[in-house]
Protein backbone atom coordinates (compact mmCIF):
# COMPACT_ATOMS: atom_id res chain seq x y z
CA UNK A 1 0.00 0.00 0.00
CA UNK A 2 1.19 3.69 -0.13
CA UNK A 3 0.93 3.92 3.28
CA UNK A 4 3.39 1.13 3.85
CA UNK A 5 5.77 2.07 0.72
CA UNK A 6 5.45 5.85 2.95
CA UNK A 7 6.91 4.06 5.69
CA UNK A 8 9.93 1.98 4.01
CA UNK A 9 10.88 4.98 2.56
CA UNK A 10 10.92 6.48 5.67
CA UNK A 11 13.27 3.96 7.24
CA UNK A 12 15.93 3.78 4.44
CA UNK A 13 16.09 7.40 4.81
CA UNK A 14 16.79 7.05 8.68
CA UNK A 15 19.78 3.92 7.73
CA UNK A 16 20.98 6.40 5.59
CA UNK A 17 21.10 9.45 8.63
CA UNK A 18 22.28 6.78 11.56
CA UNK A 19 25.59 5.93 8.76
CA UNK A 20 25.87 9.54 8.69
CA UNK A 21 25.68 9.75 12.60
CA UNK A 22 28.10 6.70 13.11
CA UNK A 23 30.76 8.11 11.12
CA UNK A 24 30.43 11.51 12.34
CA UNK A 25 31.37 9.83 16.12
CA UNK A 26 33.93 6.96 14.69
CA UNK A 27 36.27 9.51 12.95
CA UNK A 28 34.49 9.16 9.70
CA UNK A 29 34.16 5.15 9.52
CA UNK A 30 31.44 3.74 8.15
CA UNK A 31 28.92 1.22 10.73
CA UNK A 32 30.65 -2.25 10.07
CA UNK A 33 29.97 -5.85 10.97
CA UNK A 34 30.42 -6.70 14.19
CA UNK A 35 33.14 -9.72 14.68
CA UNK A 36 34.77 -12.23 16.94
CA UNK A 37 38.32 -11.25 17.98
CA UNK A 38 39.26 -13.26 15.02
CA UNK A 39 37.84 -10.86 12.88
CA UNK A 40 35.26 -13.47 11.60
CA UNK A 41 30.90 -11.53 11.15
CA UNK A 42 28.78 -12.16 14.28
CA UNK A 43 26.65 -9.67 13.20
CA UNK A 44 25.26 -7.66 10.84
CA UNK A 45 25.60 -4.07 10.52
CA UNK A 46 21.90 -3.52 10.89
CA UNK A 47 22.77 -4.39 14.88
CA UNK A 48 25.46 -1.87 14.82
CA UNK A 49 23.45 1.44 13.82
CA UNK A 50 20.64 0.17 16.13
CA UNK A 51 21.81 3.02 18.56
CA UNK A 52 21.56 5.93 16.08
CA UNK A 53 17.45 4.79 14.73
CA UNK A 54 16.75 5.12 19.02
CA UNK A 55 16.84 1.47 19.09
CA UNK A 56 19.51 1.67 22.11
CA UNK A 57 17.22 -0.76 24.34
CA UNK A 58 16.95 -3.59 21.64
CA UNK A 59 20.64 -2.96 20.64
CA UNK A 60 21.40 -3.86 24.21
CA UNK A 61 19.78 -7.02 24.42
CA UNK A 62 22.26 -8.53 21.35
CA UNK A 63 25.01 -10.55 22.65
CA UNK A 64 27.82 -8.80 20.42
CA UNK A 65 29.91 -11.75 21.45
CA UNK A 66 27.27 -14.66 19.54
CA UNK A 67 26.63 -15.42 15.91
CA UNK A 68 23.50 -13.90 14.89
CA UNK A 69 21.92 -17.50 14.62
CA UNK A 70 22.46 -17.73 18.33
CA UNK A 71 19.48 -18.64 20.73
CA UNK A 72 19.30 -15.03 21.88
CA UNK A 73 20.31 -13.47 18.81
CA UNK A 74 18.39 -15.03 16.22
CA UNK A 75 14.66 -13.80 17.93
CA UNK A 76 15.64 -10.50 17.59
CA UNK A 77 16.91 -10.21 13.77
CA UNK A 78 12.70 -10.32 12.94
CA UNK A 79 13.00 -6.38 13.64
CA UNK A 80 16.03 -6.16 11.29
CA UNK A 81 13.68 -8.20 8.65
CA UNK A 82 11.21 -5.84 9.74
CA UNK A 83 13.56 -2.97 8.79
CA UNK A 84 14.29 -4.17 5.71
CA UNK A 85 10.92 -3.66 4.19
CA UNK A 86 9.63 -7.72 4.89
CA UNK A 87 6.87 -7.05 7.81
CA UNK A 88 5.36 -11.05 7.92
CA UNK A 89 8.39 -12.17 9.08
CA UNK A 90 8.16 -15.46 12.26
CA UNK A 91 10.95 -17.28 13.81
CA UNK A 92 11.53 -20.13 15.85
CA UNK A 93 14.79 -22.07 17.17
CA UNK A 94 12.41 -25.11 16.89
CA UNK A 95 12.97 -27.13 14.02
CA UNK A 96 10.13 -29.63 15.33
CA UNK A 97 7.52 -26.63 14.77
CA UNK A 98 8.86 -26.00 11.10
CA UNK A 99 5.71 -28.23 9.24
CA UNK A 100 3.38 -27.19 11.62
CA UNK A 101 4.07 -23.48 10.88
CA UNK A 102 4.46 -24.07 7.17
CA UNK A 103 0.80 -25.92 7.06
CA UNK A 104 -0.95 -23.19 8.93
CA UNK A 105 0.98 -20.01 7.72
CA UNK A 106 1.74 -21.28 4.16
CA UNK A 107 4.83 -19.22 3.56
CA UNK A 108 6.40 -17.93 1.10
CA UNK A 109 10.48 -18.63 1.84
CA UNK A 110 11.68 -20.69 4.91
CA UNK A 111 15.35 -19.91 5.66
CA UNK A 112 16.27 -22.91 7.23
CA UNK A 113 19.80 -24.13 9.23
CA UNK A 114 20.79 -27.32 8.67
CA UNK A 115 22.26 -27.42 11.54
CA UNK A 116 19.83 -27.85 14.57
CA UNK A 117 18.99 -29.39 18.16
CA UNK A 118 16.91 -32.26 18.14
CA UNK A 119 16.40 -32.51 14.50
CA UNK A 120 18.44 -32.50 11.42
CA UNK A 121 17.82 -30.04 8.93
CA UNK A 122 17.52 -32.76 6.11
CA UNK A 123 14.44 -34.11 8.11
CA UNK A 124 12.69 -30.88 8.09
CA UNK A 125 13.62 -30.78 4.50
CA UNK A 126 11.59 -34.39 3.81
CA UNK A 127 8.99 -33.13 6.31
CA UNK A 128 8.38 -30.04 3.89
CA UNK A 129 8.13 -32.32 0.11
CA UNK A 130 5.42 -33.61 1.77
CA UNK A 131 3.25 -30.19 2.44
CA UNK A 132 4.41 -28.81 -1.30
CA UNK A 133 3.58 -31.87 -2.91
CA UNK A 134 5.10 -31.71 -6.76
CA UNK A 135 5.49 -27.60 -6.15
CA UNK A 136 9.30 -26.19 -5.20
CA UNK A 137 10.20 -26.03 -1.92
CA UNK A 138 10.30 -22.42 -0.50
CA UNK A 139 13.56 -22.98 1.51
CA UNK A 140 16.86 -21.06 1.55
CA UNK A 141 19.34 -23.47 3.20
CA UNK A 142 21.61 -22.06 5.43
CA UNK A 143 25.33 -24.00 6.32
CA UNK A 144 28.70 -23.70 7.63
CA UNK A 145 29.31 -27.03 5.82
CA UNK A 146 29.84 -25.73 2.15
CA UNK A 147 30.05 -29.67 1.29
CA UNK A 148 26.60 -29.58 2.25
CA UNK A 149 25.52 -27.51 -0.99
CA UNK A 150 24.89 -30.22 -3.66
CA UNK A 151 22.75 -32.58 -1.23
CA UNK A 152 21.11 -29.47 0.36
CA UNK A 153 19.74 -28.77 -3.87
CA UNK A 154 19.04 -32.20 -4.43
CA UNK A 155 16.73 -32.61 -1.68
CA UNK A 156 14.93 -29.90 -2.77
CA UNK A 157 15.83 -26.56 -1.41
CA UNK A 158 16.24 -23.42 -4.10
CA UNK A 159 19.02 -21.97 -2.36
CA UNK A 160 22.06 -22.02 -0.53
CA UNK A 161 24.22 -19.65 1.36
CA UNK A 162 27.68 -20.49 3.44
CA UNK A 163 27.95 -19.01 6.99
CA UNK A 164 29.57 -16.59 8.00
CA UNK A 165 26.72 -14.96 6.06
CA UNK A 166 26.57 -11.45 4.41
CA UNK A 167 23.88 -9.47 5.38
CA UNK A 168 23.42 -8.23 1.72
CA UNK A 169 23.57 -10.80 0.02
CA UNK A 170 20.41 -12.63 2.17
CA UNK A 171 18.86 -9.81 1.36
CA UNK A 172 19.33 -10.41 -2.37
CA UNK A 173 18.62 -14.08 -2.31
CA UNK A 174 15.18 -13.68 -0.22
CA UNK A 175 14.54 -11.01 -2.80
CA UNK A 176 14.87 -12.76 -5.76
CA UNK A 177 13.20 -16.07 -4.60
CA UNK A 178 10.35 -14.36 -3.41
CA UNK A 179 10.23 -12.68 -7.02
CA UNK A 180 10.44 -16.79 -8.11
CA UNK A 181 8.18 -17.82 -5.48
CA UNK A 182 5.26 -15.24 -6.34
CA UNK A 183 5.86 -15.73 -10.42
CA UNK A 184 5.45 -19.49 -10.54
CA UNK A 185 1.54 -18.79 -8.75
CA UNK A 186 0.32 -16.58 -11.91
CA UNK A 187 -0.79 -19.70 -13.55
CA UNK A 188 -4.15 -21.66 -11.29
CA UNK A 189 -7.19 -19.57 -11.60
CA UNK A 190 -8.93 -16.66 -11.21
CA UNK A 191 -8.30 -16.61 -7.18
CA UNK A 192 -4.54 -17.59 -7.83
CA UNK A 193 -4.25 -14.95 -10.47
CA UNK A 194 -5.83 -12.13 -8.14
CA UNK A 195 -3.55 -12.65 -5.88
CA UNK A 196 -0.34 -12.95 -8.12
CA UNK A 197 -1.78 -9.56 -9.23
CA UNK A 198 -2.10 -7.88 -5.58
CA UNK A 199 1.15 -9.36 -4.43
CA UNK A 200 2.89 -8.35 -7.58
CA UNK A 201 2.01 -4.36 -7.05
CA UNK A 202 3.46 -5.14 -3.83
CA UNK A 203 6.81 -7.06 -5.12
CA UNK A 204 7.16 -3.90 -7.58
CA UNK A 205 7.25 -1.31 -4.94
CA UNK A 206 9.67 -4.19 -3.03
CA UNK A 207 12.07 -4.08 -6.08
CA UNK A 208 12.24 0.01 -5.60
CA UNK A 209 12.51 -0.68 -1.89
CA UNK A 210 15.17 -3.33 -2.23
CA UNK A 211 17.35 -1.03 -4.81
CA UNK A 212 16.79 2.08 -2.51
CA UNK A 213 18.11 0.18 0.56
CA UNK A 214 20.99 -1.63 -1.98
CA UNK A 215 22.00 2.01 -2.61
CA UNK A 216 22.44 2.37 1.25
CA UNK A 217 24.57 -0.44 1.96
CA UNK A 218 28.28 -0.43 2.79
CA UNK A 219 29.33 -3.33 1.01
CA UNK A 220 29.40 -3.16 -2.97
CA UNK A 221 26.65 -5.26 -4.89
CA UNK A 222 26.56 -5.85 -8.46
CA UNK A 223 24.03 -7.69 -10.22
CA UNK A 224 24.90 -8.72 -14.03
CA UNK A 225 24.21 -11.04 -16.90
CA UNK A 226 24.90 -15.00 -16.41
CA UNK A 227 25.33 -15.64 -20.90
CA UNK A 228 25.72 -12.01 -22.19
CA UNK A 229 27.96 -9.27 -20.97
CA UNK A 230 26.43 -6.29 -19.06
CA UNK A 231 26.37 -5.42 -15.78
CA UNK A 232 22.48 -4.48 -14.93
CA UNK A 233 22.97 -2.99 -11.34
CA UNK A 234 25.82 -1.79 -9.56
CA UNK A 235 25.46 0.32 -6.04
CA UNK A 236 27.34 3.53 -5.08
CA UNK A 237 29.24 1.82 -2.47
CA UNK A 238 31.44 -0.04 -5.48
CA UNK A 239 33.11 3.88 -6.09
CA UNK A 240 33.04 4.44 -2.19
CA UNK A 241 35.18 1.33 -1.50
CA UNK A 242 37.15 0.69 -4.88
CA UNK A 243 37.36 4.70 -6.09
CA UNK A 244 36.64 3.49 -9.30
CA UNK A 245 33.20 4.36 -11.15
CA UNK A 246 31.11 1.56 -12.52
CA UNK A 247 27.88 1.77 -14.45
CA UNK A 248 24.85 -0.40 -15.27
CA UNK A 249 25.37 -0.69 -18.69
CA UNK A 250 29.80 -1.54 -18.34
CA UNK A 251 30.81 -4.48 -19.41
CA UNK A 252 31.58 -6.74 -16.41
CA UNK A 253 34.87 -7.16 -17.19
CA UNK A 254 35.10 -3.65 -15.31
CA UNK A 255 34.70 -5.33 -12.46
CA UNK A 256 38.10 -6.48 -12.32
CA UNK A 257 39.46 -3.18 -13.38
CA UNK A 258 40.49 -2.47 -9.19
CA UNK A 259 42.15 -5.88 -8.62
CA UNK A 260 45.28 -5.93 -7.45
CA UNK A 261 48.12 -7.18 -9.92
CA UNK A 262 49.22 -9.68 -7.84
CA UNK A 263 46.05 -11.31 -7.46
CA UNK A 264 45.24 -10.71 -10.84
CA UNK A 265 45.59 -14.07 -12.01
CA UNK A 266 43.82 -15.71 -8.96
CA UNK A 267 40.82 -13.72 -9.05
CA UNK A 268 40.62 -14.54 -13.04
CA UNK A 269 40.84 -18.23 -12.74
CA UNK A 270 38.37 -18.49 -10.24
CA UNK A 271 35.75 -16.42 -11.19
CA UNK A 272 36.31 -18.14 -14.88
CA UNK A 273 35.89 -21.47 -13.14
CA UNK A 274 32.92 -20.03 -10.95
CA UNK A 275 31.22 -17.91 -13.88
CA UNK A 276 27.77 -18.84 -13.20
CA UNK A 277 28.16 -17.85 -9.49
CA UNK A 278 29.67 -19.79 -5.98
CA UNK A 279 32.92 -17.42 -5.80
CA UNK A 280 33.86 -16.91 -2.24
CA UNK A 281 37.44 -15.97 -1.37
CA UNK A 282 39.51 -12.90 -0.37
CA UNK A 283 41.49 -10.95 -2.42
CA UNK A 284 43.43 -7.45 -2.62
CA UNK A 285 42.04 -4.08 -4.66
CA UNK A 286 44.12 -1.47 -5.53
CA UNK A 287 42.29 2.32 -5.44
CA UNK A 288 42.96 5.44 -7.59
CA UNK A 289 45.14 7.26 -5.38
CA UNK A 290 47.78 3.88 -4.77
CA UNK A 291 46.35 2.84 -1.72
CA UNK A 292 45.49 -1.22 -0.88
CA UNK A 293 42.29 -2.31 0.24
CA UNK A 294 42.17 -5.92 1.61
CA UNK A 295 38.25 -7.13 0.39
CA UNK A 296 35.98 -10.75 0.18
CA UNK A 297 34.06 -11.46 -3.05
CA UNK A 298 30.82 -13.35 -2.83
CA UNK A 299 28.79 -14.34 -5.77
CA UNK A 300 25.45 -16.20 -6.16
CA UNK A 301 22.83 -16.80 -8.83
CA UNK A 302 19.71 -15.58 -9.34
CA UNK A 303 17.10 -17.56 -10.85
CA UNK A 304 13.59 -17.25 -12.65
CA UNK A 305 10.30 -18.96 -11.77
CA UNK A 306 11.40 -22.24 -14.30
CA UNK A 307 14.86 -22.27 -12.15
CA UNK A 308 16.78 -20.82 -15.24
CA UNK A 309 19.91 -19.13 -14.06
CA UNK A 310 19.46 -15.83 -15.50
CA UNK A 311 21.28 -13.06 -13.53
CA UNK A 312 24.68 -13.69 -11.28
CA UNK A 313 24.64 -11.19 -7.91
CA UNK A 314 28.09 -10.30 -6.17
CA UNK A 315 28.96 -8.08 -2.88
CA UNK A 316 32.42 -6.85 -2.24
CA UNK A 317 33.14 -6.48 1.35
CA UNK A 318 35.85 -4.17 2.42
CA UNK A 319 37.31 -6.08 5.00
CA UNK A 320 40.79 -4.13 5.50
CA UNK A 321 40.24 -2.02 8.81
CA UNK A 322 39.02 -5.48 10.52
CA UNK A 323 41.77 -7.17 9.72
CA UNK A 324 43.84 -4.12 10.99
CA UNK A 325 41.79 -4.73 14.18
CA UNK A 326 42.28 -8.25 14.70
CA UNK A 327 45.87 -7.95 14.47
CA UNK A 328 46.61 -5.12 16.43
CA UNK A 329 44.54 -7.27 19.29
CA UNK A 330 46.76 -10.48 18.63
Amino acid sequence: TRKELATSQNNLKQIGLAFHNHADISDGKWADDITDKDGRPLLSWRVAILPYIDQDALYKQFKLDEAWDSPTNIKLLKVILDSAGYTCVASTTDPREVCDLHREQNYDLILLDLLMPDMYGFQVIEGLKEIEGERDLPVLVISAQPDYKLRAVQAGAREFIAKPINSTQVLAQVHALLYARLSSRKEGGIAVENAFQERSATLRESEELFRQFADCLPDAAWIREVNGDLIRYVNPAWEAITGQRLAAGDRSGKLLAAIHPEDMQRVVLETGELRSGGVDFECRIVRPDATVRRVHLRTFLIRDAAQKIVQVAGVMQDITQGIRDSRAGA
